[in-house]
């Protein structure tokens, strides 16, 4: 469940409110390209989708998506801190996924911020819009 309330947010450091949105081939492109396999649960998306093209999530800053009945404002993209760099559950450091991200692709970015603009629901295969 994914839920907007004001007094409690449910983001740690995320700007203007907002969730973020992570696409899985974004993911899998990165990792075909560094031969290395990466958790996407280490970019701690509330969103993952699939069935898009790589990166095509980053043409959509400044435009509004429709996912059920919900709409969101798509703000900017998200630079990766080294928090990344962390194998899941464990301390342990395998990877410099910034450093990675920008040798690949001349940027640290992994997502995007998204703003929710109504309350609504969204459910595991919805389809993504964009209005």
């Amino acid at each position: 469940y994914l839920i907007k309330n004001v007094d409690f947010p449910f983001f740690d450091t995320m700007p203007q409110n907002s969730i973020s949105l992570i696409n899985m081939n974004s993911i899998k492109d990165f990792e075909k390209k560094i031969d290395y396999k990466i958790d996407h649960e280490r970019f701690r998306g509330n969103i993952y989708i699939n069935d898009i093209d790589p990166w095509l999530e980053f043409g959509w800053i400044n435009k509004k998506i429709l996912i059920n009945d919900c709409s969101f404002m798509v703000l900017k993209k998200i630079q990766r801190c080294s928090a990344t760099n962390l194998r899941l559950n464990s301390d342990g450091f395998d990877i410099n996924v910034p450093q990675k991200l920008r040798e690949v692709y001349g940027h640290i970015d992994m997502g995007v911020y998204l703003k929710p603009l109504n309350d609504g629901t969204i459910n595991i295969y919805d389809n993504i819009k964009l209005t």
